[in-house]
């Protein structure tokens, strides 16, 4: 999940890289910080993984960006109006994050964490996948210390990609898209021709649009506002969760 470029604070460039690798530092240090039980909890929003699986994940599609191996289907898979393609397209990306994972099964924590720094010493400024990661800590803290509010320079940055993402599906569905109003924070995100607004926690809006939170929990956590019942059903991009 790319995001291309930086974001202003105050005037000040931000950049996205310097945001990806203090994000990074802290999740390290939070994995560093949990037992050998602990990373393999099975992942609360991710319950194929342990929590061990859902940073080897990220590091998976970090190594794909550096190198260029990141395929075309997870993007095809949300975009793709034709239904037969479409599903051809998320069976590819299942199978390729599935074996990002396998091939590190094996990994200590040290291994992971030492390939994830020869990734980063090798990322560009804008080949980060600052939202996978921001989703994925959350979903590792979340396990471990229930849904307690994080605060962190990488929530706009995630949310304003995850919000690009959002707004090409629900386009190649024909729905209309939506404007985004985070309530913690000084961030709110426009689409085109877009006359509603869904409003939220800025982490939670996160979690409901990347998939981890069930369309009831979406329900209440969010305010739809006018939105429509088709961009509601779609608002989350890789499907409302059935688990």
């Amino acid at each position: 999940m790319l995001w291309q470029g930086a974001r202003e604070d105050q005037g000040v460039a931000v950049s996205e890289k310097d945001v990806y690798s203090s994000t990074k530092t802290a999740m390290a240090s939070y994995v560093r910080g949990l037992t050998a039980e602990q990373l393999a909890t099975i992942c609360q929003a991710c319950p194929d993984w342990t929590l061990q699986d859902t940073l080897a994940h990220h590091i998976h599609v970090q190594r794909c960006l550096v190198d260029g191996t990141f395929p075309t289907a997870p993007l095809t898979s949300l975009v793709e109006p034709e239904t037969q393609a479409r599903s051809a397209a998320i069976a590819e990306r299942d199978s390729w994050t599935d074996s990002g994972v396998q091939q590190r099964r094996d990994h200590t924590l040290e291994d992971l964490l030492a390939e994830w720094d020869e990734v980063e010493a090798q990322t560009p400024e804008s080949g980060t996948a600052l939202a996978d990661l921001s989703a994925h800590f959350d979903d590792i803290r979340e396990t471990i210390e229930g849904n307690h509010h994080r605060s962190g320079d990488d929530i706009s940055l995630s949310m304003t990609r995850l919000h690009q993402l959002q707004t090409m599906r629900l386009a190649a569905a024909g729905a209309e898209p939506v404007n985004l109003r985070c309530t913690d924070i000084d961030l709110e995100l426009t689409a085109d021709d877009s006359t509603s607004t869904v409003s939220g926690g800025s982490y939670e809006l996160l979690r409901c649009m990347f998939s981890r939170r069930s369309h009831a929990d979406a329900d209440a956590q969010l305010d739809w506002g006018t939105s429509s019942a088709a961009s509601r059903e779609l608002f989350a991009v890789y499907d409302w969760p059935t688990r």
